[in-house]
C-alpha cells in the first residue's frame, strides 16, 4: 500500500520483540520507503489485471504492487497497457518476471512488489 506500519510502544520497551522483527524491518522498510517517495498514483497506467480479488496499485512511473485479496490462489494475468510485452523485477524475491498475460501464482494474501524499467533502459 506504499503506507510505513505503525509501531507499537511494546517494541520499544522490550528489545526482544524488537529483535525478533528486526530483519523484517530492514528488508521491508526500505521498499515501504521507495513506494511511498514515488508516490500512489489514482490511474494505472503500466498493467492491468482482470482477476476481481487482485488488487493492481501503481506508484510513480514504474512500481507496481499486486496483492491478493481473496481466500484462495489466484492465477495473476498481468498485462502492459501498451500492448507490450515487458520484463519487471519482483523486488521482494529479486526474480525477472514477463508480463504478456501468462499467468502468475499468488497465494491468498500475497503481495509483489514490481518494478518496471524507466524509458531510458534504466
Amino acid at each position: 500500500y506504499g503506507m510505513f506500519p505503525s509501531f507499537e510502544p511494546i517494541l520499544f520497551k522490550h528489545p526482544d520483540i524488537r529483535d525478533r522483527d528486526r530483519p523484517l524491518f530492514s528488508k521491508y522498510m526500505p521498499l515501504c520507503r521507495e513506494l511511498s517517495e514515488a508516490g500512489w498514483q489514482p490511474l494505472n497506467a503500466l498493467a492491468t489485471c482482470d482477476e476481481p480479488h487482485v488488487l493492481v496499485e501503481q506508484f510513480g512511473d514504474r512500481f507496481l504492487t499486486v496483492f491478493n485479496s481473496g481466500k484462495a490462489e489466484a492465477q495473476v494475468r498481468l498485462r502492459p497497457l501498451d500492448g507490450g510485452r515487458r520484463t519487471v523485477r519482483e523486488r521482494l524475491s529479486g526474480k525477472s518476471l514477463t508480463l504478456d498475460g501468462s499467468a502468475l501464482a499468488l497465494g491468498s494474501g500475497e503481495v509483489m512488489m514490481l518494478e518496471f524499467e524507466k524509458e531510458d533502459g534504466r
